[in-house]
């Protein structure tokens, strides 16, 4: 049902913005939109191409190149997402995902103090941010910074991050998995 979903977003998606190309010129917005629908159906170098042509048409379009560097995360092109990420915060310095996002492109490239800072950013822009939480536990857990780890994890659950099976099977907090605070938190998955 999710797939048949998707390919329905997908293809209403393309048929809005086949009609607005039949009225002339798309907009650098629905090259973007084009590329979220690309991205959301896992067409991630489709996606590049529209956000690509967005980001021609307005080379100041910072969500352009925000939701570009998430499809380049998706191909484990990291070091582009950091470079696209870069560029959006140099454009708009309170975009509060751009630092999400290049946080995890420094975290996959194992550069976890650079990941930490821009997690930090992201949720001092933005506190709801509950994977940011959930990602500086993670950072601070493969340091084996056992407190700041579950401190981090305790408020990622405070602000909604609820993957409980995701937490008890994530291998980067393999260095909290015994300590007592943590079976703790993992517990109220059953509240």
């Amino acid at each position: 049902m999710k797939k048949f979903n998707l390919t329905v977003l997908m293809a209403t998606t393309l048929i809005i913005a086949g009609c607005a190309m039949a009225e002339g010129q798309k907009t650098a917005e629905e090259h973007r939109d084009a590329g979220i629908a690309y991205h959301r159906v896992g067409e991630h170098q489709k996606a590049i191409e529209e956000y690509n042509k967005a980001i021609e048409l307005d080379p100041e379009f910072v969500k352009a190149y925000a939701t570009r560097g998430i499809a380049y995360y998706h191909l484990g092109k990291h070091q582009r997402t950091i470079e696209d990420c870069t560029k959006a915060i140099e454009l708009d310095p309170e975009f509060g995902r751009a630092y999400a996002i290049r946080g995890a492109g420094y975290y996959k490239l194992g550069e976890h103090q650079l990941a930490i800072k821009d997690y930090e950013k992201a949720i001092e822009l933005n506190p709801e941010r509950a994977g940011s939480y959930y990602n500086l536990a993670c950072c601070y857990s493969l340091q084996g910074d056992k407190d700041k780890a579950i401190e981090y994890l305790r408020q990622a659950i405070e602000k909604g991050y609820n993957n409980f099976e995701r937490m008890k099977k994530d291998t980067d907090l393999d260095n909290i998995r015994n300590d007592p605070r943590f079976i703790k938190l993992i517990q109220s998955d059953n509240k």
